[in-house]
């Protein structure tokens, strides 16, 4: 998190929040409540085995307290962050999006986009549960949630505002998938109203697909759904430790979803011909640890992840014009011979892996050395190349942070592309290009 000095314009101090990810929606508590501020969050542990879902340990879900440093110099502010978890003990409530307080300070609204709740807070209780035990003990109680939730109360499909009245009476929800608000009673903390703002009446494929790709009451205990991995329907930044026949093998960065329609197979291993064995007998078995999607649930998952768009490239120019240094870049993604002449052997150029006709991957698996003692093969998917910029980070263990990184620091060899003997202005103009793709 960014505090900021807005007479000076300049960042005040950076308030570190470890270990967490999704930091969305952000709320101030009333002044009599001494302003700290509110801010969901997500917990994912991630480089556990994923068989740890079946325990109730894969991910939670919770709230930052800040209380800013208020007055200090610019740069020497030491805000006070407390982390306390929203989950229940044997549930959990993914997709922590929305927050509020009603303006007399007594209670609080944070919305579950991911399980379909919203959570009514008692501000009081809260303060007392931060002050019963060390910060560093309360990131990861679980019981914490029974002392301050006053109510969980059911909205609609993915609930990801939240705003109170002024006297403090009521707050609204708004149900992003189903075109609604929910009305809360917040003195009583019961739902009083649901307002349909006059949606579509006829749920297409494509719209019940994104509502189930929202959907954490398929997963064990409601610990994730699909859109907790891949908020915006892209990837988390995070390298998992999935579940294969040696377990704490294979650890895998998440990849986008984006654009994806034409680009099978899919996986690392590049074992799952299509989006329907992806997302269906594999996401129960090794994921949900459940029974999953039912045939026409998964029939409109596919249709929607099929459907997920590619963001319009922020670096090329809305005629398709390249820049000098992209043109320069481009050529070095095209080139047949080295600097000093020589022939670059047709399996180590770039478009022979990445042909532009296909999104840039030959949908084949290939061995670039950067597999690991971690790993049980070499041999690795083609990744798509459109929009890599947004992808970070990269290879399939995510240990390029960035482009540059993954020939700088990962192809001493050149097991990945004839990169040795570019300098680095070369290899700036190279992910000139790779950007406009």
């Amino acid at each position: 998190m960014l505090a900021l000095d807005a007479t000076k314009q300049v960042v005040a101090e950076r308030i570190l929040v470890p270990g967490v990810i999704e930091l969305r929606h952000i709320a101030e508590a009333p002044p009599r409540l001494g302003e700290y501020l509110l801010v969901p969050f997500m917990r994912p542990k991630n480089l556990g085995p994923l068989i740890q879902v079946s325990q109730g340990w894969m991910m939670t879900h919770g709230m930052a307290v800040v209380r800013p440093a208020l007055n200090a110099p610019v740069g020497e502010g030491q805000s006070k962050v407390t982390q306390v978890l929203l989950d229940d003990i044997d549930y959990y409530f993914a997709g922590n999006d929305g927050v509020a307080f009603t303006p007399d300070g007594r209670r609080a609204a944070v919305t579950s986009s991911d399980a379909d709740t919203v959570s009514i807070l008692d501000t009081a209780k809260l303060a007392r549960r931060l002050q019963q035990g060390p910060a560093e003990e309360l990131a990861d109680r679980l019981d914490s949630a029974a002392t301050f939730v006053v109510a969980r109360l059911g909205t609609g499909h993915n609930p990801t505002s939240v705003v109170t009245s002024p006297d403090s009476r009521w707050a609204y929800v708004a149900n992003r998938l189903d075109d609604s608000l929910t009305i809360v009673d917040m003195a009583q903390a019961k739902v009083a109203a649901t307002l349909s703002l006059g949606g579509p009446k006829e749920i297409t494929p494509l719209r019940r697909g994104e509502q189930l790709f929202h959907a954490a009451k398929y997963c064990f205990q409601g610990q994730f759904a699909c859109g907790t991995c891949h908020p915006n329907s892209h990837l988390d930044g995070l390298a998992w430790n999935l579940e294969t026949p040696q377990l704490g093998r294979d650890r895998v960065a998440n990849r986008t979803l984006r654009g994806i329609r034409e680009t099978a197979p899919y996986k690392w291993n590049g074992h799952n011909p299509d989006i329907a064995t992806q997302c269906g007998p594999r996401i129960a078995k090794f994921l949900f640890r459940s029974e999953g999607f039912n045939t026409q649930e998964l029939e409109a998952l596919v249709t929607y992840v099929n459907n997920i768009p590619l963001a319009p490239n922020r670096h090329l120019a809305p005629d398709g014009q390249l820049t000098e240094a992209q043109e320069r870049g481009k050529a070095i993604f095209y080139r047949k011979n080295t600097n000093d002449g020589r022939a670059v052997p047709i399996q180590s150029r770039c478009d022979t892996c990445h042909p532009a006709e296909t999104h840039y991957t030959n949908r084949i698996s290939t061995e670039v050395g950067s597999a690991t003692k971690y790993d049980t093969s070499g041999l690795l998917d083609t990744p798509q190349l459109d929009r890599v910029y947004e992808d970070a980070p990269y290879l399939h263990n995510g240990e390029a942070l960035t482009l540059e990184e993954i020939w700088t620091v990962f192809n001493n060899y050149d097991t990945h592309g004839i990169t040795s003997d570019m300098g680095k202005e070369q290899l700036n103009d190279l992910i000139e290009f790779l950007k406009t793709l």
